[in-house]
């Protein structure tokens, strides 16, 4: 039971830690210039799959929304982000002529740290790294499973980051034509970004195989929705990755249109959870420090 509070102090040092080495190290560029802060508030929809080998073997996949609302700092050579998503979908399975349906909520906390790479970047493309520390927890319920029907898991997640930055600013003023219609292009700054985090200590905390507890039925004293779980460290694997295009406005606000991509799997034999989701979004970040 320590060790399950514990480790997640642990996850937040090596976290701290790498940061710290970054700082610290001369293959990362000294941050020196001033940094812009934004409040970022984004909506947007999802597409989602996953398999619980706990209970079924059946692939449930289905659609989704979501909301974010994060904290971001940068500046030429330097970016902290952290975020929280909220998401919720439904989803089916079909096997023969009979559907399937599982609802799903999603609580997600991020958070990320990447430097410049010295000697990598321009004035147009820039390079970063670093690390993301990611925290996600699960609501499911699918009455078909009946017993089994509820399912609650936790995954906590330290990856590395690689990102690229690329410059696509207007930088004069543009007067184009289409058809009879005149209209122009005023400067504005613009950025292209990609961003790819690879899992290095992956840990689950869900049910055992099978997750059936009799607990509620029988009404044991001392049961809890937490019966049967069991905590796995170093066990799974999650890869993730997310395109944006971000445009400046005229009162230094930003709009952001994004495309994320995630999947991971737990550690185990016959009790392994898989999922992936595709997220679409929008978001306008305020300029906090004008």
């Amino acid at each position: 039971m320590k060790f399950k509070v514990i480790f997640p102090l642990l996850m937040i040092l090596s976290f701290g830690t790498l940061a710290q080495e970054l700082e610290q190290s001369g293959w990362v560029a000294r941050d020196t210039s001033a940094r812009a802060t934004f409040l970022e508030l984004g909506v947007g929809v999802k597409l989602g799959t996953f398999r619980d080998f706990a209970t079924s073997p059946l692939i449930y996949s289905g659609p989704g929304i979501h909301a974010k609302i994060g904290r971001n700092k940068k500046n030429n050579i330097f970016e902290t982000d952290a975020n929280f998503i909220m998401a919720a979908g439904s989803y089916s399975s079909l096997i023969e002529n009979e559907v399937h349906y599982s609802s799903i909520n999603t609580f997600t906390l991020n958070y990320s740290y990447l430097r410049g790479i010295r000697n990598w970047n321009t004035a147009k493309c820039k390079f970063l790294v670093g690390g993301m520390l990611s925290a996600m927890g699960n609501y499911r319920f699918n009455e078909a499973l009946m017993n089994n029907n509820l399912g609650i898991e936790a995954f906590i997640n330290l990856q590395v980051a690689a990102k690229v930055i690329l410059d696509i600013s207007r930088t004069e003023q543009k007067n184009k034509k289409f058809l009879f219609i005149k209209y122009s292009l005023f400067p504005r700054s613009r950025s292209l970004t990609y961003q790819f985090n690879v899992g290095v200590v992956n840990s689950s905390y869900r049910n055992g195989y099978a997750y059936l507890s009799q607990g509620a039925i029988t009404n044991r004293d001392g049961w809890n929705i937490f019966d049967n779980h069991e905590l796995r460290v170093f066990s799974g694997a999650k890869i993730s990755s997310s395109l944006a295009y971000e445009i400046s406005l005229n009162n230094s606000n930003r709009v952001k249109l994004a495309y994320d991509w995630e999947a991971y799997k737990t550690g185990g034999d016959l009790d392994v959870f898989e999922m992936s989701n595709h997220l679409i979004s929008v978001a306008l970040l305020f300029k906090t420090n004008r």
